[in-house]
């Protein structure tokens, strides 16, 4: 009987003790200072920054003219802005 018994414990495979890798820290919202993920800004139409016009700190005739000048009918707001900056200020 302790023959038996010890045939079944040698042809047992031994069990692999690899350790389990400890799960990757979840980061808390208390404790990282990064900023969130920017958002890709809204395109606006021809139309759309012409009724804005007041909002961009003009009038819709230099919202127009820059437009025109950038040759897009389409952009965002600092776009828009850029692009008004550039209009205002060039030589003429």
């Amino acid at each position: 009987m302790a023959e038996e018994a010890s045939q079944t414990q040698s042809s047992a495979p031994a069990p692999a003790s690899v350790p389990a890798a400890p799960p990757a820290p979840t980061p808390s919202k208390s404790t990282t200072n990064a900023s969130p993920t920017p958002q890709a800004e809204s395109i606006y139409t021809k139309d759309e920054l012409l009724d804005a016009a007041k909002a961009l700190g003009t009038t819709r005739a230099v919202v127009a003219g820059a437009m025109h000048f950038a040759g897009k009918d389409r952009m965002t707001k600092s776009e828009a802005k850029k692009v008004i900056a550039a209009f205002l200020q060039r030589k003429v």
